[in-house]
C-alpha cells in the first residue's frame, strides 16, 4: 500500500502524470481520477457506449430495411399510396389487380405474405407466415372527430 500524500503546500502540485492540479480538488478524488483502476473503468465504459451505440444501429438498420416482414408491415396506414407502401416493402407487388377505384396486392416472400386491399382509400390486409397462419391483420385508423362530423353533416345536408 502507498503511503498517503500530504497536502500541497502550494496553491499548485506538480503532478507526474497530469501536470499542474488545483489545490482546491481533494487528493484522494485525484489519485482516484489517475489511478490504474478508474482507467480501466473509463475503458470499460467507453467501449460499452460503442458496443450499445453500434447494437442500436444494426437494430435500426434491420428493422427499417425493405422487405416483406411483420415490422414493415405494421409501419402502413390508410393514406399511404400503392408507391410509398412498395418502397416501405423494397419492390413492388408480386400480383396487382385494380378496378373501379379499388385494388388489390400480395407480396410473397420468405418470411410470409402481405395481402393488402384498398377500397376508395381504406386500406385492409393481413399478414401471414409461410404456412399462412395469420399474424397480425392491419388496423384502419378511426376517423378524426372532424372527418366524422364532416361526413355526418355532408350525409345530412343531401
Amino acid at each position: 500500500m502507498t503511503p498517503r500524500p500530504s497536502f500541497p503546500r502550494s496553491a499548485w502540485e506538480l503532478s507526474g502524470d497530469i501536470g499542474l492540479i488545483p489545490n482546491n480538488i481533494p487528493l484522494p478524488l485525484i489519485y482516484a481520477l489517475t489511478s490504474g483502476v478508474t482507467m480501466r473503468l473509463r475503458l470499460v465504459f467507453s467501449c460499452s457506449l460503442v458496443l450499445v451505440g453500434v447494437l442500436l444501429s444494426v437494430w435500426f438498420l434491420v428493422a427499417h430495411s425493405p422487405g416483406v416482414t411483420l415490422s414493415n408491415f405494421q409501419r402502413l396506414h390508410d393514406e399511404m399510396s400503392l408507391d410509398q407502401i412498395s418502397e416501405i416493402l423494397g419492390r413492388p407487388p408480386d400480383n396487382f389487380e385494380s378496378a373501379g377505384g379499388q385494388w388489390v396486392a400480395w407480396w410473397v416472400d420468405k418470411e410470409g405474405t402481405i395481402f393488402l386491399r384498398n377500397r376508395h382509400g381504406e386500406l385492409s390486409g393481413t399478414f401471414a407466415r409461410p404456412d399462412l397462419t395469420i399474424v397480425s391483420s392491419l388496423r384502419r385508423t378511426p376517423p378524426s372527430l372532424a372527418v366524422q362530423l364532416k361526413t355526418w353533416l355532408q350525409a345530412w345536408i343531401e
